[in-house]
C-alpha cells in the first residue's frame, strides 16, 4: 500500500496490533494495549541500546502480559527491536561486543541462550549473542541474518528476567534450520518441570524432509523417538530421554504449515519430566490425521 491515508494507516496498526495479541487472552490477562513502536525503540531503553548508523530501525514491539493467578509470577515484559543492517552478522557482533560494556552490559556465558539450547537461526555466523545487565534491563538476544546482500536483525529483551537462569533450559538440544531455510526464534520458556522452544520459519522444503531434519538432530542429542507422523500441513514426533539425574523425560516436536502463508510455518519443541506429567485423572492425548493435530485434555473428576 503507498501512500497510506491516514485512515488506511490507523487500519493498518490496529491490525497489526490485533495479530501481536495472544490467541487465547483469557488465560493471560489483558497484555499492553498498544505494542507497537513504529520506527524507534520504546523510550526507557534507549539509553542502554546502541545504534550504529548502518543499522534503520524498523520499530519494535513492546508486550507486558499478566500471568495466570496459579503460576504466582509477576507480569513479564518482552520487547522485540526489528532492524535492518548493510552490514555482516560478523560486524554487527563486533559492533555489539564493543558498544554494549561501557553501557553496563556483560556476556552471560551461563545463559541457556549461551549454551545454544532450542531453535537456532543457523549453525554458523547467525548465532544469538546474549547480553546481561543486573538489575535495571535483564537479558537481551541479538539475532542476525545474512538476506540478499543485507543482514535482517532482532534484538529481544526481556527487562524483568533480572539475569534469571533456569538451567532446566538445558534439557532442550540447539535444532538448526535445514539450508536455504530462514528460521527466527520466538523465545524459550519453562518452570521446574518443562522447557519450551518456539520458533518460525520460512522454507520451501517439503514437511517430511525437515521433520526429518530435525529428528536426526533430537536423535544425535540422545533421545530416543517413541512415535511419529508427517502429513501434508503437519507433522509431529514424540520422544523420550534422560537427564545426567537419570530422570525421565518426554519430548514433543511439532510443525505446521501456516495454510495462509505459503512456505512459513511454526515450530515447537518442548520437553516435560515424566514423573510430573498428569495421571490418569488428568490425560492429555495427541490424535493427528492428515489435516491437523487436536490436543484432548480430560479434566479431573470433581
Amino acid at each position: 500500500m503507498s501512500n497510506p491515508t491516514a485512515e488506511q494507516y490507523e487500519q493498518l496498526r490496529s491490525l497489526a496490533t490485533r495479530l501481536l495479541m495472544p490467541g487465547f487472552p483469557e488465560a493471560f490477562g489483558n497484555a499492553t494495549p498498544d505494542p507497537l513502536v513504529i520506527g524507534a525503540i520504546p523510550t526507557d531503553l534507549v539509553q542502554y541500546i546502541p545504534v550504529a548508523p548502518e543499522t534503520t530501525i524498523l520499530g519494535s514491539i513492546n508486550r507486558t502480559f499478566p500471568q495466570p493467578a496459579l503460576t504466582g509470577m509477576h507480569a513479564q515484559r518482552h520487547v522485540e527491536i526489528v532492524f535492518d543492517d548493510t552490514r555482516t552478522p560478523e560486524a554487527i557482533a563486533a559492533f555489539y561486543q564493543a558498544a554494549l560494556p561501557p553501557l553496563g552490559w556483560s556476556l552471560d556465558q551461563r545463559s541457556s541462550f549461551a549454551r545454544q539450547n532450542g531453535f537456532q537461526t543457523a549453525r554458523e555466523g547467525n548465532r544469538p549473542i546474549i547480553f546481561m545487565r543486573h538489575p535495571l534491563v535483564g537479558t537481551m538476544n541479538v539475532h542476525t541474518q545474512r538476506i540478499s546482500g543485507s543482514t535482517q536483525g532482532r534484538i529481544s529483551i526481556s527487562p524483568d528476567a533480572i539475569g534469571r537462569h533456569n538451567h532446566l533450559m538445558e534439557r532442550l538440544p540447539a535444532l538448526y534450520p535445514p539450508v536455504n531455510s530462514q528460521l527466527f526464534p520466538e523465545g524459550m520458556s519453562g518452570g521446574d518441570y518443562q522447557a519450551q522452544s518456539m520458533a518460525v520459519m520460512r522454507s520451501e522444503v517439503p514437511l517430511a524432509e525437515i521433520a526429518r531434519h530435525f529428528n536426526e538432530q533430537l536423535q544425535a542429542a540422545g533421545w530416543a523417538v517413541q512415535a511419529e507422523q508427517a502429513e501434508q500441513h503437519t507433522a509431529w514426533s514424540a520422544w523420550q530421554f534422560s537427564d545426567d539425574q537419570h530422570q525421565i523425560w518426554q519430548g514433543l516436536l511439532l510443525i505446521f504449515f501456516v495454510p495462509t502463508s505459503p512456505h512459513r510455518l511454526l515450530l515447537m519443541l518442548r520437553a516435560d519430566r515424566s514423573a510430573e506429567m498428569p495421571d490418569a485423572s488428568g490425560r492429555i492425548t495427541i490424535v493427528g490425521n492428515s489435516s491437523h493435530i487436536t490436543f484432548h485434555s480430560t479434566p479431573p473428576e470433581a
